[in-house]
This record gives C-alpha cells, structure tokens and sequence, in this order.
C-alpha cells in the first residue's frame, strides 16, 4: 500500500513538473513573438520532430529495441498513427484557430475544459458518478483558469461561434491525447509512446508548414500564421529552450505523470500550465501580478491537494 502511495505521489510531482514547464513553453513562444515576428505555424513544425528525436535518442539509449516492437505490432501502430495525428497535431491546430477567432485568454479556458470531457468519460466508462474530491479539484482548476485567463474580468471573454466550435474541437482532442495512449503507455512505458506520436504528428505538422510557405502568399493568408522568423544568437538559445524544455522535457514528465496517476487526475493537474505561465511571465518578462493571478495560484493549489486526497486509499484512484 505504501509503495502504491509513493507512486501516486511521484506521479502528481511528474505531472505538475511537465505542465509547468508547458508554462515556460508559453513564455519563451511569447518572447519569440514579440521580439521575432516568429509564426505558430513555425514553432509547430520545428517542436514535434526536433522533440520526438531527442526522445527516440533517449529510449534507444535506456531501452533499445523498444520502438521496434511497438512498430512491429499494427494493433499498437494504428494506435500510435491516431494518438500523433488526432491528438498531438490537431490539438496544437485547433487551439491555434481558437486564439485566432477568440484571444488567448478564451481560448485557454476552453481548452481547460478538456477536464470535464476527461471525467464524464471515466464515470461512464466505470458506470459511477464523480466523486467528491474530484468535483471540488474540477471546480477550484476550472476557476483558477477563469480568473488568470481573463484577470477576472469576464468582459476578456471573446466567444463568437466559430471560436466556441474550434475552442470545443480543441478540447476534445487534448481530452484524446490524454485518455488514448495510457494502455500503450503501461505496456512500452511513456517516452517511446510519445516519442512515437510526436513523429507521427510531424508528418503532419512539417507539409502543412512547407504548404503553407508555398501557398500562402498567392491565397493571401496573414504571414504570421506561417512564416519563418529571422533569428539572431538570443533568438537560437529561445527556440532552443523552447524545444528542450517547453516541449521535450515538459510533454516526457506530464505524459509519464498521466500514465502513474490516471487521465482524471493528470488533466486536473494540467491545469497548472497557466498558473505556471503567469509566474514566469511576472519573472521573466516583467509582467504584474493580480489578485486574480494570485487567487488562481492559491486555488491550483487547493486542486492538488483535492487530487491528492485518494492516494491514502491507491484502490480507489480513478484511472
């Protein structure tokens, strides 16, 4: 019993870590926006397989061979064909059309909504109803996303119907990317499932970023969506930080975090991402904290608490 305590715990850290860091990703993309004209697009295609190469260099490294057998199954290759493109790619795309019809702010929250799609799939698939302490973890996540998204001002919202159908679209494709690949995780473990589906996501992500370079002009689509940035030493060393930490560090430690403590709990503690952002924006780029900010933090961490209640009776931690 204590070993599976130990293990829940290391899981919450392991989720916590990967989804702050998703905060740091924010800060150096927005630093890479504001001084370099720098396209999402760009970072897209340039994260995934930059990201799944130093995660294929680090399974071979600690388990060769491992890939190969996943590759060798078409059950699992299927699986991992899904979970990149469906999950890694289209949750990336969608949530840049809802910044684009919506702001970021907007597009935040409804991506946080995700949680709700999460925990609606595991009552139903277990055939309970939510549970106590998850309801009270939802309520204080969601909120938190409310009041540092919009600084509590519900007048930031921007909620045109197109925006609302991509912000709902982006949900549920990170509520896939969350549920999808937990068996395979527990089967290969979660490094070769994630440097398998951030593969598969790249060869989405580097056409659709060449295309779009090609085409783009002549359609008259705003270059910023798209557009290679000219970059100088600073420019290298944040797009550096922002593969290696934001998104190779970050999606390793969230994803192995999920596999441990279950796609409920690991959806909650995402919620961390913006609570992270919000600090390293006020650390690093100079930005001022609220009470909204400050309120939010104190919530998130009223929902770790909440999600670490079960963990004194591992049996009855959702998965």
């Amino acid at each position: 019993m204590e070993v599976e305590v130990n293990r829940f715990m290391q899981g919450v850290l392991f989720a916590l870590a990967g989804a702050s860091l998703w905060g740091f990703s924010g800060g150096t993309a927005q630093f890479l926006f504001s001084n370099y004209e720098t396209s999402s697009l760009f970072l897209t295609a340039v994260r995934m397989p930059c990201a799944a190469l130093l995660l294929f260099l680090l399974v071979q490294w600690k388990r060769p061979g491992v890939i190969r057998k996943m590759l060798a199954d078409r059950q699992t290759l299927r699986a991992l064909f899904v979970f990149g493109m469906a999950g890694f790619f289209l949750s990336q795309a969608t949530y840049l059309f809802t910044v684009d019809y919506t702001n970021a702010g907007t597009a935040t929250i409804l991506q946080q909504s995700s949680c709700v799609l999460i925990m609606l799939y595991s009552c139903v698939r277990s055939r309970r109803g939510p549970r106590p302490f998850e309801l009270a973890a939802l309520a204080c996540a969601m909120i938190a996303t409310f009041l540092i998204a919009t600084g509590g001002d519900p007048s930031q919202l921007n909620l045109p119907l197109a925006g609302l159908l991509w912000g709902l679209a982006n949900a549920i494709t990170v509520a896939f990317y969350i549920i999808q690949p937990v068996d395979m995780m527990r089967t290969y473990g979660s490094m070769p499932v994630i440097c398998c589906g951030m593969a598969t996501g790249s060869m989405l992500a580097i056409p659709v970023f060449v295309l779009a370079n090609l085409i783009g002009p002549m359609l008259g689509i705003n270059p910023g969506w798209y557009s290679m940035p000219s970059l100088d030493g600073e420019g290298w060393l944040m797009l550096a930080l922002f593969v290696l930490v934001g998104t190779f560090a970050a999606y390793a430690l969230y994803m192995h975090g999920v596999s441990v403590v279950g796609s409920v709990v690991g959806s909650l503690l995402g919620c961390a991402e913006p609570v992270s952002a919000s600090l390293f924006s006020v650390l690093w780029l100079g930005s001022a904290y609220t009470w909204a900010d400050w309120t939010g933090l104190v919530l998130m961490l009223a929902t770790v608490v909440f999600v670490t209640l079960p963990s004194k009776n591992p049996a009855d931690n959702s998965r």
